[in-house]
């Protein structure tokens, strides 16, 4: 099972307004997990449609194409094409000249090279945008794209191939300084067909699968503009998403049966986080993040039959590591100590050295063992000092423990109840509409 999202609640209050919003229904994911600031992307389609920002569509079949970013200064010859056919043919006037057709906001134009043996002295010297990409074939670059926004791809049957996955609706190649993320633009319902199955298995009981859908989509309605640039990302940091490679028609079924279907406090969309198993009680987001939110509290989990259960054994040298990448000198560590909340997870754990201590508390404790080359799996575990001086941290459960259990939801499930029921136990005092 897949970790699921982090959230971090700094305030007790939360406004968020329903998903119908400027977006119109349309999430923006930032193709992160294969694509983050890449040096390239191939479009493994040979055909497809091409657009810079929101202007006119084009038709390209020039065959499988890599994206780079450019930063280049050329001339342009100031004179406007109507396709990429009559850019290509309007070069041949520039024989024996570097020059290559380009995409602007207004159509196609040709750039000729700074060192063009033409006459430029008509012509404009520009240094391309921020935006700019080249598309090359077989190593040959055909074509940029330079306008005020980013490269758009689609494919002609709704699909676009990007090598490395299969893609609804849009493609933008989103450029920095560094390399290009690409950025799947797609209807919202759409989205969710890859990210229930991302997030649990379609083997599971159809309510489950329901209640999964129901609280994606209202985690994604409830994250527009969570990322900056796009709204989400495609990992766990936000929610797995693997487009239509990870489709299934148990996961399109969910979706198509919850149809616009958003969980609801107080009459704003709430913030469905969810993970994979608790151990036998959830946490409030109070206790994880420090702040209070009305419909996050902690409820059992009695239905979660099946939970990981783990143990770690840790050196007495490796735990002051943790410490000392805080910036704390606690010297030799001499106890390992924790407090726990109500519910059994570690509210502190504390450190205690010759030197001095140091406590993390809350949800934070989970990631400052990634020092040690692995995150906790979770918040519920006790800690044991053992004869030989080693600590075994004992524990149940995958997640931050807030808001809804998967496993907890399956369990349910298969217990008989709908997808309602198990999202009104999770999220208490909730509607669904």
């Amino acid at each position: 099972m897949k970790r699921t999202v982090k959230l971090f609640i700094a305030a007790a209050t939360l406004t968020i307004l329903s998903c119908v919003s400027v977006y119109a229904r349309s999430v923006r994911i930032g193709l992160e997990k294969n694509f983050y600031q890449s040096p390239s992307v191939e479009i493994a389609d040979k055909g497809f449609e091409l657009r810079v920002g929101d202007s006119k569509n084009y038709t390209m079949n020039l065959g499988s194409s890599v994206v780079k970013p450019l930063s280049k200064s050329y001339y342009d010859t100031g004179k406007k094409y109507a396709s990429y056919n009559r850019a290509y043919d309007g070069m041949q006037q520039y024989i024996g000249n570097n020059c290559i057709p380009v995409l602007k906001d207004d159509g196609w134009h040709v750039y000729l090279a700074e060192n063009c043996k033409a006459d430029t002295s008509k012509m404009t010297h520009i240094n391309t945008g921020g935006n700019c990409v080249v598309f090359s074939i077989n190593g040959v670059n055909k074509y940029l794209v330079d306008g005020s926004g980013s490269a758009k791809v689609y494919g002609s049957d709704g699909i676009i191939d990007i090598a490395k996955g299969r893609y609804r609706g849009q493609i933008a190649f989103y450029r920095d300084e560094i390399g290009i993320t690409p950025i799947n633009i797609l209807d919202v319902e759409e989205y969710l067909y890859g990210v229930v199955n991302s997030e649990m298995p379609s083997s599971w009981n159809i309510e489950a699968l329901k209640a999964q859908a129901v609280a994606a989509r209202t985690y994604t309605c409830a994250s527009f503009g969570k990322e900056g640039v796009y709204d989400l990302c495609d990992t766990v940091h936000c929610q797995a998403y693997g487009g239509v490679d990870n489709e299934t028609p148990e996961s399109i079924a969910a979706v198509d049966a919850t149809n616009g279907m958003e969980i609801y406090y107080d009459g704003m969309l709430i913030n469905a986080v969810y993970f994979s198993s608790s151990g036998g009680v959830t946490q409030s987001s109070a206790d994880a993040w420090g702040g209070s939110v009305d419909y996050l509290v902690s409820v059992p989990d009695n239905f979660e039959t099946e939970c990981m259960v783990w143990d770690r054994v840790l050196t007495k040298e490796e735990l002051v590591k943790i410490p000392a990448s805080k910036g704390y000198n606690i010297g030799v560590l001499k106890k390992l100590e924790a407090t726990y909340t109500p519910n059994g997870y570690v509210k502190d754990l504390i450190f205690i050295g010759d030197k001095g201590d140091m406590a993390i508390s809350n949800d934070s404790v989970r990631g400052a063992f990634s020092v040690l080359g692995q995150s906790l799996y979770s918040n519920n575990f006790k800690v044991h000092e053992n004869e030989d001086g080693t600590y075994t941290l004992s524990g149940r459960g995958y997640g931050h423990g807030v808001g809804m259990s998967q496993y907890g939801a399956k369990g349910m499930a298969e217990s008989g109840y709908g997808y309602v029921d198990i999202l009104k136990h999770y999220y208490s005092g909730v509607t669904i509409e």
